[in-house]
């Protein structure tokens, strides 16, 4: 008997789904996320009268605490692509299936009926992940930054329309270090309106 394992994360707890081959629901775990959780879902899958390495787990994400622990301890993990998943959450409603629980089943399932495209991932070194982590992390920041840019902008041009196009001809606009000094020191249209040549001329030097 052959068993598949899907893992739905969440940023205080982790639900796990055990199904076998046929489809049926053979355990479902809610794990905290530590070496607690970590050894409670080693410890289940070891109970499986078979060898724990050999159930393949899919999850959506291929960091965290858990997956990296996981995969230290040998078990095989299938970082599962969130549109994918989806495609099969909708296939599956459609179907109404009343074996479905939740994500972490579904999870499992799309391993049971597709396991052959979905191979696990091989685990990386600690040297390997951390450019890479940091490559993610600058990323991310970067698009943080612009997606504030934007809504900052946009309030401007409501409330304070002369700070909004000050800078929008230059590289960067609202981003640049001289518009955030002069908006940190006028932040309303009020203030700047008291500005002097002089003061202005001393908040873009300081910038």
């Amino acid at each position: 008997m052959k068993y598949y394992a899907g893992l739905d994360w969440g940023e205080s707890h982790h639900d796990v789904a055990v199904v076998d081959e046929e489809g049926q629901l053979i355990t479902h775990l809610r794990l905290t996320d530590d070496v607690y959780g970590l050894a409670q879902l080693l410890a289940a899958l070891a109970a499986m009268r078979r060898s724990r390495r050999s159930i393949p787990i899919g999850i959506e994400t291929g960091r965290g605490l858990m997956v990296a622990g996981l995969r230290k301890a040998g078990q095989p993990v299938v970082v599962l692509n969130p549109t994918q998943v989806a495609n099969y959450r909708s296939r599956l409603a459609a179907q109404r299936k009343k074996s479905d629980r939740g994500d972490a089943h579904l999870l499992a399932h799309v391993l049971r009926v597709d396991g052959d495209a979905h191979r696990p991932t091989p685990a990386v070194s600690p040297q390997a992940a951390a450019p890479r982590e940091m490559t993610r992390a600058h990323r991310q920041a970067l698009h943080t930054a612009a997606l504030l840019a934007r809504r900052l902008r946009s309030v401007l041009r409501d409330y304070y329309p002369a700070a909004a196009s000050a800078w929008a001809h230059l590289p960067g606009g609202l981003t640049r270090p001289e518009a955030r000094t002069v908006l940190t020191a006028v932040p309303t249209p009020a203030r700047a309106a008291r500005l002097t040549r002089r003061r202005l001329g001393t908040l873009l030097t300081a910038s």
